[in-house]
């Protein structure tokens, strides 16, 4: 090299490292889950969730549940969309490795190699636990799926303390900057001026020594790089420019605390403070009135237009001590990042919001989204020469209308890379109070941290903003009262190594979301009324929607961990969300109003439903069918047959308009098409969910939920109610509708006798109920051969009791665990005065012959849904006879 020979000798020795015995109990999983909340510190944290938003169905009783949530909110555990958490059940090796690595915030930056790696699924944080200690390696195999032992968590948490413990300061520490060889150090008693680039110098012997390529370090530890010495008039002139961080530094290792330099504050643009060291020190600014108080204390006064808003209230930020460390080796192989990390403990306190102008007292339009940084400035931080801190502060808004919140942060955040592996360091408490709101709003601090190395080099820097969100859904019920149902959650996110030059050394750059709206620390729903928060709504209450999410072409196979999420048809803003179970079954509680759902899965094509929900009513919505999403932009195949509800005859020229999604009476129409002579259509469509709007002349217009698969396997029909065909104003119609499977299921109407005494009960054997000669109800069209129709009619209403309607599983009379009507795909529509007035499909899932569908009281002219399997059939409250001892069976039907 440069005309030398060298000759490099190298020894490479390890130690080979010895796997932990295994000794002692086996560990839970909530067991694990405890202990590593209590070696990183964060046991004295309380999370507040809602009952209904626990991630989990089953540790609401469980003695370690704050660890739990503390654990899922902080992104300990990895989200797979398991709606169980099993905490009494052992928790593996893998579990331990991947919840460390998630617990300490590393990023994991590639796969394990051992001899077992198939056999793992989180193989890059398994990776990580190996290479920093936390669990080894046994004979070159992970053994993923063991057992946790107690000796093997406690090496784990020993591991994890070292980790947690190398962000601590040493205050008598000696910090030092190593220089490469040939690089010259200005002395302190050396007489020098500096201009931009350009050093002035007046000691002739220093000049001398100066060449093009030098690197010169100033007494300040800048460094700058020649490129030309000339003199002029007895002094000496350096031509410099900034040289590089690997020619100039061979290693660097220090480390301290630093504390805000509050005479240092650089105000942001339009930012102004006239007195910045005194106890009175004030701003006077167009937006903002700014105090500086103790070392680290920012607080500013905020009315900020923004838009057609305002940002208003009070910011208070401490930051009375920066924790940083660095200890870098840049050798001639390269550079070894052993530690360096930048640490904020910080308090935050807000009381502020933001707010529409309003003309005339009312929004003159749509709200719409608002958002940005409204940046303060920024403070240098004082510590050890070489190491130069800024923090920066700033207020992150995005906003929906008007808010107003308190809350009070604290704890500490920040980014360490230790042994070239980055982590996030985030130990966070939070509260919260909103005591107004309208619409949705994140309103909160940001605050952004970077370590900069001889005034030249941006080593580490990150970007923290943390803060209160919420959605949520305004309604007006009436003139006096308005009233918003609000999601409340904490925000928070970390950037990571964007611009410094440990981010280019290790070529990561990150974002981390530490909280959001799914995994926040705080989950609530509240409701407002007149932007006072209440226990419950006093002007209406809650509906449920409910039902099963299953596979398009096995309805009875469900599929857990589905999200179903519920939005206000009005304004599209989320209302609420749910995961389906290991039965692929949700429930979802809103208030009164129309909805749209939308159903999303892993692998499958996501689709949205219509909701109407009615206020103390369960909905249960006809069960979800979800295609692979493997099938995505593929043309399927559709068809069915259409029959008149009273006769069982086809229906020809029908029209049918067919729109995206289920229960679609709006939006872009996708195809048309006409039933044939034998009332048969068939329709070839992208594969996915459709609303099918029937209607023709004579009948009352309807729809058809279908599903378009590659190939059709199925009859999907429908039936149309016909028009003027003598059926009395007021009275009921009701339409049994189902698959090819069973064949048979029947329609069972239980009423009160015209006479006062008793019931009546129609069905497939007694298919009228006449008394004096006139007709009260009759089964107009039984069906024995799959897909129905099967029509019963109330001609003449008795107003001494209940009418109850029952579907009966007649193929499968006997067998009570039979899940074959729940699985037809049933649906009982009810048609009122010639009119459609609601439809109940069949519950998916469960077990049984008998299907409750409603129960009708003609006094108060109500139906109330009951959708439930019952063992039987009860005539009336109080009488309990059963259908079983009651009907003698047709054993040739």
């Amino acid at each position: 090299m440069n005309g030398k020979t060298y000759v490099i000798n190298a020894k490479a020795e390890y130690d080979e490292v010895e796997a932990v015995q295994v000794s002692g109990d086996i560990v839970t999983r909530a067991e694990w889950i405890q202990t590593l909340v209590d070696a990183m510190g964060y046991s004295e944290h309380v999370v507040e969730y809602d009952e209904d938003e626990l991630p989990y169905t089953d540790i609401q009783e469980h003695e370690n549940l704050n660890a739990i949530l503390l654990a899922y909110a902080n992104g300990f555990i990895p989200e797979n969309g398991e709606t169980e958490f099993n905490p009494d059940e052992s928790a593996t090796r893998e579990f331990a490795a991947t919840t460390s690595v998630l617990a300490l915030g590393f990023v994991p930056i590639q796969d394990v190699v051992c001899d077992d790696v198939n056999e793992i699924t989180y193989k890059q944080e398994v990776e990580t636990a190996v290479a920093m200690d936390i669990f080894r390696l046994d004979n070159n195999k992970f053994y993923p799926t063991r057992e946790l032992s107690q000796s093997e968590a406690d090496a784990a948490i020993d591991g994890i303390k070292g980790i947690v413990d190398s962000e601590k300061i040493d205050e008598s520490y000696e910090s030092d900057i190593e220089y490469k060889e040939g690089v010259i150090e200005l002395p302190e008693d050396c007489t020098y001026s500096v201009d931009g680039n350009r050093i002035f110098l007046d000691d002739q012997n220093m000049a001398e020594k100066l060449s093009e390529g030098t690197i010169l370090v100033l007494p300040d530890q800048t460094p700058y790089k020649l490129i030309s010495v000339t003199s002029e008039d007895g002094k000496y002139i350096v031509e410099t420019e900034v040289p590089e961080i690997e020619e100039t530094v061979d290693s660097i290792d220090v480390q301290g605390y630093g504390t805000m330099d509050m005479s240092g504050f650089i105000p942001a643009e339009g930012v102004t403070l006239v007195n910045t060291y005194s106890r009175a020190a004030r701003g006077n600014i167009a937006d903002a009135s700014g105090s500086l108080g103790g070392p680290g204390e920012i607080k500013f006064d905020l009315k900020k237009s923004l838009g057609d808003g305002e940002l208003f209230g009070t910011f208070k930020i401490d930051l009375p001590k920066v924790l940083y460390k660095a200890d870098v080796d840049l050798g001639w192989s390269g550079f070894d990042v052993n530690n360096v990390y930048l640490k904020l403990p910080a308090e935050i306190e807000i009381d502020g919001g933001f707010k529409f102008y309003q003309n005339d007292g009312n929004f003159g339009r749509p709200w719409e989204p608002k958002g940005g940084i409204f940046e303060l400035g920024k403070v240098p931080v004082t510590g050890v020469p070489g190491a130069t801190v800024y923090v920066q502060v700033a207020i992150y808004y995005s906003v929906e209308g008007r808010v107003h919140m308190v809350y009070k942060l604290d704890g500490t955040t920040g980014i360490q890379v230790l042994n070239n592996r980055l982590r996030m360091i985030d130990d966070l408490n939070s509260k919260l109070e909103l005591p107004e709101l309208e619409a949705s709003a994140k309103i909160g601090p940001r605050v952004a941290g970077l370590l900069e190395i001889c005034n030249r080099w941006d080593l580490i820097d990150f970007n923290a903003s943390v803060g209160a969100g919420f959605t949520g859904t305004a309604s007006v019920p009436n003139l006096n009262l308005f009233c918003l149902d609000a999601n409340i959650y904490m925000y928070g996110e970390i950037s990571a190594l964007q611009e410094g030059v440990v981010g280019d050394w290790l070529d990561i750059g990150y974002t981390w979301e530490f909280w959001s709206k799914d995994n926040s620390p705080l989950k609530k729903n509240w409701h407002f009324e007149n932007l006072l928060k209440v226990d419950e709504c006093t002007a209406t209450s809650k509906g449920t929607i409910k039902g099963m999410v299953a596979k398009a072409d096995d309805r009875s196979a469900a599929i857990k961990n589905a999200t179903v999420t519920v939005y206000d048809k009005g304004n599209y803003n989320e209302v609420a969300s749910d995961k389906t179970d290991a039965n692929g079954n949700y429930e979802i509680k809103v208030k009164e109003g129309e909805y749209v759902v939308i159903i999303t899965a892993d692998g499958y094509i996501s689709f949205e439903c219509d909701v109407k929900v009615v206020a103390n009513e369960e909905q249960y919505i006809q069960t979800f069918l979800l295609i692979d999403e493997e099938n995505l932009g593929i043309y399927g195949v559709a068809e069915g047959t259409i029959k008149n509800a009273v006769t069982g005859s086809v229906i020809s020229d029908v029209q049918m308009s067919f729109r995206k999604g289920w229960n679609k009476q709006d939006g872009d129409v996708v195809l048309t098409t006409k039933t044939d002579s034998n009332g048969k259509y068939q329709v070839d469509l992208p594969v996915g969910n459709y609303t099918a709007h029937m209607e023709k002349a004579g009948y009352v217009s309807n729809t058809l939920n279908i599903i378009v698969l590659p190939v059709s396997v199925m009859q999907q029909n429908g039936a149309l109610v016909p028009t003027g065909d003598g059926l009395p104003e007021g009275d009921l119609r009701i339409v049994l509708t189902w698959g090819s499977s069973p064949s048979d299921l029947d329609s069972h109407l239980v009423g009160p006798a015209a006479d006062g005494n008793g019931y009546f009960h129609i069905y497939y054997s007694n298919k009228q109920y006449s008394y004096n000669s006139t007709k009260y109800a009759d089964l107009d069209l039984d069906d024995t051969s799959s897909y129905g129709p099967e029509t019963t009619t109330i001609y003449k209403k008795t107003e001494n009791g209940t009418y109850s309607f029952y579907v009966h599983d007649y193929s499968n009379r006997g067998y009570s665990s039979s899940t074959a009507m729940s699985a037809s795909g049933a649906i009982v529509e009810v048609y009122v005065d010639g009119q459609f007035y609601a439809g109940y499909p069949v519950p998916t899932g469960k077990q049984g012959t008998y299907w409750h569908v409603f129960d009708y009281n003609p006094t108060e002219n109500t139906i109330t849904p009951v959708n439930e399997f019952k063992d039987g059939i009860t005539y009336g409250a109080s009488q309990r006879a059963r259908m079983s001892t009651e009907v003698q069976f047709d054993m040739n039907k």
